[in-house]
This record gives C-alpha cells, sequence and structure tokens, in this order.
C-alpha cells in the first residue's frame, strides 16, 4: 500500500530533525492498513524487522505533545522554545492532515484513539511508535535515538 502523500511529507520533515539531532535520533513516518486491532496491524507491517513490541496506551494531544518532548527535543538542542512550540505544532499538523487524507471526518488525536506503542530492538535500544487510525489506515511515527 501506498502511504498517503501527506505522510510521505512528514517523513521528509522528520528527516531533516533527525539532522537537527545529528543523527542521535531516527524519525519516521509510514502507514499500514489495518483491520481495527491497530497492535496486530503495526506487529504485522513490521514484519520482517528486528522488532519487538511492548507495552502499549491510548493518548491524545497532550499525550502526543509529552512524547514529543521525551524524544525530540531532548537530542534536537539547536533550536529555541518558540521553535520547538512551532515543530510541534508541524508535526501534529502533519499527522491530522493525513488522517484527514484518507477519511475526511477523521480527528483522532482529539479523540483520544491514537496510541503509544514501546518498541525495542537491537539497533535503537527502546523507543517508540505513535499508531494514529484513520479509517481502515494507520498513520505511524517513529521516535527513537540510537542505541
Amino acid at each position: 500500500m501506498e502511504s498517503p502523500t501527506i505522510v510521505n511529507n512528514l517523513d521528509g520533515y522528520l528527516q531533516c530533525l533527525r539532522r537537527l539531532s545529528n543523527n542521535a535520533c531516527d524519525f519516521w513516518a509510514n502507514s499500514y492498513v489495518h483491520d481495527g486491532n491497530l497492535e496486530k496491524g503495526l506487529i504485522s507491517h513490521l514484519n520482517g524487522q528486528d522488532v519487538s513490541i511492548g507495552k502499549s496506551y491510548r493518548t491524545n494531544y497532550e499525550g502526543i505533545s509529552a512524547e514529543l518532548s521525551k524524544h525530540v527535543f531532548q537530542k534536537v538542542t539547536c533550536v529555541s522554545e518558540d521553535q520547538k512550540n512551532l515543530i510541534e505544532w508541524d508535526i501534529t499538523e502533519y499527522i491530522e492532515m493525513a488522517c484527514r487524507e484518507v477519511d475526511e471526518e477523521a480527528n483522532p488525536i482529539y479523540k483520544e484513539q491514537s496510541m503509544i506503542f514501546q518498541a525495542k530492538s537491537e539497533f535503537h535500544g527502546e523507543y517508540i511508535y505513535l499508531v494514529v487510525p484513520a479509517s481502515n489506515q494507520a498513520i505511524v511515527v517513529g521516535f527513537a535515538t540510537r542505541a
């Protein structure tokens, strides 16, 4: 399945943030089709990769903001607080636009339909996936540091 165009744009934006971390982090975005079970869909999407999925929980805008502060802004230190706020807004806006590209009525960030999945791999150590459902697709954003 081809990712929605906005997801590809978000992936490029996140690549720029990776550079601002001096490659201490990896940030990426893609999507997958699901049947209503986001965890099963994510595991299937990651099939063949050396990744194990751990605990998960539902989240909303505030939770996403907290995860961005924890996983992105701890390593991207060359920007001001105002710039961090703009970057957070950009990431959230990209996710919302990607959801609306799939389903005009989607609003999973504010309806607490998004999920945070803890993940672990040999390359990244412990990190997270943000999974945001939109109709039968899920937008996946990975936030990792390098182990």
